[in-house]
């Protein structure tokens, strides 16, 4: 298979954000963009209102007319995120995409996928996983997405069952789930570089990710060795 016949059978994973429609809507995404910025460079509590104001290229007076204050900033921010999450694994996690495709191949893609998100979003994530700690109302708006993407991860590997060889399958692969999210946010809320020998940065985490959910669930190969992309046929042992 030549490389670019290979590109025309990985799934396509991308991020998918709302259409900016009115002159407002594209000066509140303006706002919000500004906002993730000094979010991700100072965290949420020493971004001040001037900063992100000033690199929208606004008021500190428009910001107070459209939030009452900082917090309301984070919500707005959490209702953006997880709209572009939940459309993004409906988009990722379409089975029109993986037919024909291994877990292997599925989890070999997508980790690495979400891996990203969590560099390029740190800092929100970091901010939103710490007032969740705190206020169960946005705790709760907080994991919708994630609830959404539990299930649609689930039903992808439960439609190959005979590749998951637990004795308990959903189980298996919700814990599966569940453990890389919970290192992702673990990761994103501290730098345990120096201690633990990891970070978001690290060069081998999405393979050991990858290795430990494959693990978790008992992938076994049904009548196909996995290699890349490519699913080539299993070789009989000789009697």
């Amino acid at each position: 298979m030549t490389v670019k016949s290979r590109k025309k059978k990985e799934a396509t994973l991308h991020w998918v954000t709302t259409p900016k429609q009115a002159r407002s809507q594209e000066r509140l995404e303006r706002l919000l963009d500004s906002a993730e910025e000094v979010i991700a460079e100072k965290g949420f509590e020493h971004a001040s209102v001037a900063e992100i104001m000033g690199r929208a290229g606004s008021s500190v007076g428009l910001f107070y007319q459209r939030f009452k204050s900082k917090d309301d900033l984070l919500r707005c921010l959490l209702e953006r995120f997880s709209d572009a999450s939940i459309a993004t694994a409906d988009l990722v996690f379409d089975p029109a995409n993986w037919q024909g495709k291994s877990i292997r191949v599925i989890v070999e893609q997508i980790i690495p996928f979400l891996v990203n998100v969590y560099r390029q979003r740190k800092g929100l994530i970091r901010a939103i996983l710490l007032r969740a700690s705190v206020d169960p109302e946005f705790n709760q708006s907080a994991h919708a997405a994630e609830l959404h993407i539990a299930d649609l991860l689930e039903k992808l590997c439960l439609d190959r069952i005979d590749q998951i060889s637990h004795p308990d399958p959903r189980t298996a692969v919700r814990l599966a789930y569940q453990m890389l999210r919970c290192t992702l946010n673990s990761l994103a809320l501290f730098e345990l570089k120096e201690r633990a020998g990891f970070s978001l940065d690290h060069p081998v985490l999405e393979k050991e990710l990858t290795r430990a959910f494959l693990r978790l669930i008992g992938f076994r190969s049904s009548g196909t060795h996995d290699k890349g992309n490519e699913i080539i046929p299993s070789k009989r042992k000789r009697a």
